[in-house]
């Protein structure tokens, strides 16, 4: 199977299946946050997983509105303060990608979390 080029904003679904306490766990999509330079030359890549309860917002995280480039099915938040590392095996099908601009504000936003 020829796989996609992974990048900086594309958003893929993955699952966690160990997931504990306040982690994530089912399928759901996730916005890859690392830069494309890093993605390069690691076989690991970060990610932030998205969510549709809006209710659960806090100060991290960044709202995403569905649109045709992103391909979500409802708007959704990207939980800036779930950041997880999985191996590029898991990433199978690219199902969406952020604007640039909005993947700016997120990474303005990550700094913020980790006082960079």
């Amino acid at each position: 199977m020829i796989r996609r080029k992974i990048k900086c904003g594309d958003i893929y679904w993955l699952e966690e299946k160990n997931a504990a306490g306040h982690q994530y766990y089912k399928k759901r999509p996730h916005l890859i946050v690392d830069s494309d330079e890093y993605i390069s030359v690691s076989k690991m890549v970060c990610v932030v997983p998205l969510t549709s309860k809006m209710s659960n917002f806090n100060k991290y995280d960044y709202k995403i509105i569905k649109n045709f480039s992103n391909n979500l099915k409802v708007d959704s938040l990207a939980k800036l303060d779930h950041i997880y590392t999985y191996d590029k095996e898991r990433f199978i099908h690219c199902v969406g990608r952020i604007e640039h601009t909005l993947m700016k504000k997120i990474h303005f936003n990550l700094r913020k979390h980790f006082n960079l």
